[in-house]
Parts: structure tokens; C-alpha cells; sequence
């Protein structure tokens, strides 16, 4: 049990996760040179296109662990937050 708690913490204390007024965010950014906007919210689910540094995403709502829903030139997919420049929302 005390393995499972600190595995926990180390776990809750390393997620990043969008910041907390992101759903007054409608407009954010790519923060790498290659992100995937995928169909679902991991790396499991398939790339729909590729989003090159500050390519201009939509928030559309809908957030699943790091990961959130946004749309990009009419594609609409997920997006890892730790890929996205939020601006000022932070």
C-alpha cells in the first residue's frame, strides 16, 4: 500500500495537464517542431496529420489526461498538452 501512495504522488506531481482556465482558451499553438494531432486522446490512436512548430490549433473542448480535444484546418483530433503553447492562458 505505501508503494502503491508514492507511486501515486510521483504520478500526480509529473502529469501536465492543461492549464486550469483552458476552457476560456480558444486559440493556442504547437510547441514542437512535429506533433501529431491524433484521432484519439494517446499515442495508441492514429495520426491524422502532422502540425509543424506554431501552427495554430483550436480548443474545442473535451480534455482526457494530457491530452486535449482541438481542431486544425478542419481536422479535428487530440493533441498532447505538453506539445501545446497556450499563450496567455497560463
Amino acid at each position: 500500500m505505501k508503494k502503491f501512495i508514492i507511486a501515486s504522488a510521483l504520478l500526480s506531481s509529473v502529469v501536465l495537464t492543461a492549464p486550469a482556465n483552458a476552457a476560456s482558451c480558444t486559440t493556442a499553438w504547437t510547441s514542437d517542431n512535429f506533433v501529431a494531432l491524433r484521432s484519439g486522446p494517446g499515442t495508441n490512436f492514429a495520426r491524422v496529420r502532422k502540425l509543424w512548430f506554431q501552427s495554430t490549433i483550436r480548443i474545442i473542448g473535451g480534455s482526457v489526461g494530457n491530452w486535449q480535444r482541438v481542431k486544425h484546418g478542419g481536422k479535428t483530433g487530440w493533441v498532447n498538452t505538453n506539445l501545446i503553447d497556450w499563450g496567455n492562458c497560463w
